[in-house]
């Protein structure tokens, strides 16, 4: 029997589009030698999901069927949240023109570099459970898609059919919430009062933005302006918005607003991330630089109780080099590896070059991974990521 091609386990560009690809024959089950298909169960739980998707289920049948069964997805998808035995990474846009994404992957002081070739210009905005959100203008129009990197599944989102309204799509965030294996995308809107709401949207077949109504606000606090300390974070199915020092925060599973003060002994100056199973905050002392400082957790959104867990001692001083504004990215290793997002202006020339730092909170030591091979950036938005097969 004539043997196929098939695609190599790394290859996440340059393959054809799966319904492009030829069926798998009959008789292919007759090439693999009998396994009980518990065992087999039990060894592609521990595949990367880019193996699984680009190799394993073009060998027979079985495993085809077996990597397409929505139980698998799901226990393999709970598995590799934050998994020990999985790379986590980086995803970015290297080029928005070139429709190029890169994958970083930081492993034991090891890099590894992937590309996804998307057929639309964009830049990511977050990513949830190995899918991802994107970000377009198109002719002054913005847009938002839905993608999932290994799949290669993309879905447009429709643009709001409400009047007098203005979106605010670059400000968007997206959360998968395994309990209902709904993916949901939040965003923001101003009407021609001036005043600012939040819709959300669930990914499907059915599509369109609804307003998010319930909110618990007990202190009446209200947001004036719309500038928020930099872009949402969601942790555990809720999307946070930082105003200063106050915090939006959003329950996609029930679709209520929290509105909430941060405490006073953490300073307004500083940055949500997630970390794990909470909410943190990286809080920065401006100086002459940036500087951070301290690591905050808040325990839970019904307590709202906020510690400190690590105090940094990040050395952003360089020879002959000024830092501007060391930007927190997200955690990596279990969460004992914070990575920063700097740029360097050197001397004697002025041009600004961007730097990926990974500080160790264990030992206090810091390693600058990539530099100009990155093509990044001051506008560049770089999220932590996790492959996954989730599909909608």
């Amino acid at each position: 029997m004539e043997k196929r091609e098939r695609p190599t386990e790394t290859a996440w560009s340059n393959l054809p589009c799966p319904k492009r690809r030829k069926q798998l024959d009959e008789d292919d089950d007759e090439e693999i030698p009998y396994i009980p298909q518990d065992i087999i169960f039990d060894i592609f739980l521990r595949c990367p999901p880019d193996f699984l998707y680009d190799s394993a289920r073009f060998v027979c049948k079985t495993w085809y069927n077996l990597i397409r069964n929505p139980r698998f997805t799901r226990d393999h998808l709970l598995r590799h949240v934050h998994p020990p035995d999985h790379a986590v990474g980086l995803l970015f846009v290297k080029n928005p023109r070139a429709r190029i994404s890169r994958f970083l992957e930081i492993s034991e002081g090891n890099i590894k570099l992937t590309d996804f070739i998307h057929q639309f210009p964009a830049q990511i905005l977050a990513t949830s459970y190995g899918v991802a959100l994107y970000y377009r203008i198109e002719n002054i129009a913005e847009s938002l898609y839905v993608v999932n990197p290994v799949t290669k599944q993309v879905v447009k989102l429709p643009r709001p059919d409400f009047k007098r309204l203005r979106f605010y799509f670059r400000w968007s965030c997206i959360s998968y919430l395994p309990g209902t294996e709904e993916i949901k995308v939040v965003t923001r809107v101003k009407d021609m009062g001036e005043q600012y709401h939040w819709y959300i949207l669930t990914v499907g077949r059915k599509m369109s933005w609804r307003k998010i109504v319930s909110t618990i606000n007990p202190e009446g606090i209200t947001i004036r302006g719309f500038v928020s300390d930099g872009m949402p974070t969601c942790v555990g199915g809720v999307v946070y918005w930082k105003f200063e020092g106050k915090i939006v925060a959003i329950d996609l599973s029930d679709e209520i607003i929290h509105y909430f003060y941060l405490p006073m002994t953490l300073k307004s100056q500083g940055r949500l991330l997630e970390m794990g199973n909470h909410l943190c905050m990286i809080e920065i002392t401006r100086t002459s630089v940036l500087r951070p400082e301290n690591v905050w957790i808040m325990e839970g959104l019904k307590q709202k109780e906020w510690a400190i867990i690590y105090k940094l001692e990040v050395n952003f001083e360089l020879k002959n080099a000024g830092i501007l504004f060391p930007r927190p990215i997200g955690w990596l290793e279990n969460q004992q590896m914070l990575l920063f997002e700097e740029y360097v202006r050197g001397t004697p020339s002025s041009e600004v070059v961007p730097v990926i730092v990974a500080y160790d909170v264990r030992t206090g030591t810091r390693t600058s991974y990539m530099r100009r091979s990155l093509y990044l950036s001051l506008d560049d938005i770089v999220v932590v990521h996790s492959s996954s097969l989730i599909s909608w």
